[in-house]
């Protein structure tokens, strides 16, 4: 018997040991011959290693290095230091990890094109000029925050949701019932509930059902992140790709869930709808101030800074602030409110813990967005707080694998149970 790393298994090879989740679940039993849907379905949960027969073991690799030529491997290095910044001798170990998948990863993205030379964007500066000639400070707080904007203008089910969290007399009898007034969110809920996202053997047929089996403030908080969605389905597409900021958004909520399940942290529900909503004062910038917020992505582009460090030069405050000012005047839990507001800065949150899953997963999401064209340097991950958390490098990979299998599935189970275009 020997333990392979998951990346390293092939379809054929014999399981030596049962293999189980994190939580003690039951995935596949030993003397099973492994094949490709067992293999998803162990990134799926979090799997980072098997145990298998000696003799199945082939030739060890480095992962970095297969199927990847010289050639691309130095374009993918670049690709990623360009965003990441020069690594240095005495680099953090979860920065050199996080370099090197996504090294990998972008080298394998260039693997499969017929030229390095790739232009790698998905919005374009302005014609004729127009993001210099754009207002730089012209963004009035007040009038953003005011009733006039109609960010308080929430969702009838949004505030119906959250009066129920508020109560501390509201049963789950009652959060079933304020949720099943709304078929849309309903149908999503449903969705979501018996999908992978959950993996409960039995169906979920009620609303219910699903507040029972899931808890009444885990479903609830599931219940808002899908709510916001709605909030702001209106913003064209020629300043960003709008499918994929909300599969990056997804991708950060599904990694930051995870990583709140490997520390045994109770509703992870939580986790997945901060980083859900990690962007969304970014949302507001794009709904209200498209000309400003240009500007500010075409000079991070241009200066090869981080989104939220132009945004302090030009406006006196980051996306992270003003999704988080705006969440308080909607009176989410403070929680929420925190770990989207520190998401650069974890530890000047009175949630840390939160506050950093959030930036690791966004952080990570930021990263598989690489594979899909987004320019923009990413954040600098903060060691302090990585290290408060005592998170080993090896949850990286694994995190990301399990945002990779799940994205696609959680977004068009989002977007698409109610019958909206994707």
């Amino acid at each position: 018997m020997i333990v392979v790393p998951i990346d390293e298994i092939q379809p054929g090879m014999t399981l030596a040991a049962d293999v189980h989740d994190r939580h003690g679940r039951f995935l596949l039993g030993r003397t099973s011959v492994l094949e490709e849907g067992h293999l998803r379905i162990f990134r799926i949960w979090g799997i980072t290693d098997v145990a298998i027969e000696d003799g199945d073991r082939q030739q060890p690799r480095d992962e970095a290095d297969v199927s990847l030529s010289p050639e691309i491997r130095l374009r993918a290095e670049q690709i990623v230091n360009a965003h990441m910044g020069l690594p240095s001798p005495q680099e953090h170990a979860a920065r050199a990890e996080l370099r090197r998948i996504l090294v990998l990863r972008m080298g394998q993205r260039l693997g499969r094109k017929s030229s390095l030379d790739q232009n790698f964007s998905t919005f374009g500066e302005p014609e004729d000029g127009g993001a210099k000639q754009a207002p730089l400070k012209g963004i009035d707080l007040r009038r953003l925050l005011g009733k006039e904007m109609e960010l308080a203008s929430l969702p009838k089910i949004f505030i119906q949701i959250l009066d129920a969290i508020n109560n501390p007399r509201s049963s789950a009898v009652h959060m079933a019932e304020v949720i099943s007034r709304d078929q849309s969110l309903s149908a999503r809920l449903l969705k979501i509930a018996n999908s992978s996202f959950y993996g409960f053997p039995s169906r979920i047929e009620t609303i219910s059902r699903a507040v029972t089996i899931i808890g009444t403030r885990q479903l609830s908080m599931l219940a808002l992140g899908t709510a916001v969605i709605t909030k702001f389905q209106d913003i064209p597409g020629d300043l960003m790709d709008m499918e994929l900021f909300w599969k990056q958004s997804i991708a950060s909520g599904i990694g930051a869930r995870f990583l709140g399940s490997e520390k045994f942290l109770s509703n992870t529900e939580t986790f997945f709808v901060a980083g859900l909503m990690h962007s969304l004062g970014l949302l507001v910038m794009l709904k209200f101030f498209p000309a400003q917020i240009r500007v500010a992505m075409v000079q991070a582009k241009q200066k090869n800074m981080s989104l939220p460090e132009v945004e302090k030069n030009l406006f006196g405050f980051d996306h992270a602030w003003l999704g988080g000012t705006v969440m308080k005047r909607w009176k989410l839990p403070r929680r929420l409110e925190q770990a989207v507001r520190y998401q650069y800065a974890p530890l000047r949150s009175q949630y840390p813990t939160e506050a950093t899953m959030v930036h690791i997963a966004s952080i990570l999401a930021h990263g598989m967005a690489l594979d899909s064209g987004f320019v923009l340097p990413l954040p600098a991950l903060d060691c302090e707080s990585w290290d408060q958390l005592h998170f080993t490098p090896g949850i990286l990979p694994a995190t990301l694998n399990l945002m990779d299998s799940q994205v696609d599935a959680v977004y068009h189970l989002l977007f698409e149970a109610a019958g909206e275009k994707v």
